[in-house]
């Protein structure tokens, strides 16, 4: 991979294949503009693809160990910024005798509490990777106490979760973005703005709810599966 941006004050460098047929270990060449710092090399293996391997090979090692004072840190802020907007709301916007104050105010805050709770889903969703802490059980009991504060039921997406990154991009066993099959000789449809923007509306408002209450978007069942069920096939 090679990022190009001329005259782009934010580059800082790019990875590059090195030309070799056989798998090599990793080096690395300077950085344009943060110097001395490195950026690794990858080497080429079989017909020019890099293995998983040497990926991980040109990632830095202290990148992957996982500290739990640093991810409880994360939890505690995102923790504090929804109990003070929830005080802020509350105190300066619910109060307010003027519509636009209260109306404006309201949404604002639902934009910025949303943001917010997704924070917190994205940290339990480093529980459900083992990306959090070292700890099996630590992972999972904030990653089930984040995911059921938002409705989710996080043994149940982890299962699927894991699968989708077992099967992604598969066109039948993909897990949440499974494409509708068309009938036996059926032209495929064609590109329509009202209808992308439609299924944008519907997949950024109750698209996840949907596809955790009764599978949207997922693969084909042969009954109701939803994450809500303790008995689902997942």
């Amino acid at each position: 991979w090679q990022r190009r941006v001329h005259g782009d004050p934010t580059f800082i460098g790019s990875i590059c294949m090195a030309p070799s047929k056989t798998s090599a270990p990793a080096t690395t060449v300077p950085m344009k503009g943060v110097a001395p710092a490195l950026v690794p090399v990858l080497a080429k293996e079989g017909k020019g693809q890099p293995t998983i391997g040497d990926i991980k090979r040109a990632i830095p090692e202290h990148l992957f160990r996982r500290s739990l004072l640093r991810s409880m840190s994360h939890v505690a802020l995102d923790l504090l910024e929804a109990v003070a907007a929830v005080f802020l709301v509350l105190t300066f916007v619910h109060t307010s005798t003027s519509p636009i104050v209260f109306w404006g105010g309201w949404a604002l805050y639902a934009f910025y509490q949303g943001a917010t709770f997704t924070g917190l889903w994205v940290l339990a969703h480093e529980c459900g990777h083992g990306g959090f802490s070292d700890s099996v059980l630590i992972n999972d009991t904030v990653g089930y106490i984040l995911h059921t504060m938002l409705f989710v039921p996080y043994a149940a997406w982890q299962a699927s979760h894991s699968k989708h990154h077992h099967y992604t991009n598969n066109m039948v066993k993909d897990e949440p973005f499974v494409p509708t099959k068309l009938s036996e000789g059926e032209p495929a449809p064609r590109p329509n703005f009202f209808a992308t923007l439609f299924n944008m509306v519907i997949m950024l408002t109750i698209g996840w709810p949907l596809y955790l209450a009764v599978n949207a978007s997922g693969p084909p069942k042969t009954r109701l599966v939803s994450h809500y069920d303790p008995s689902a096939p997942f």
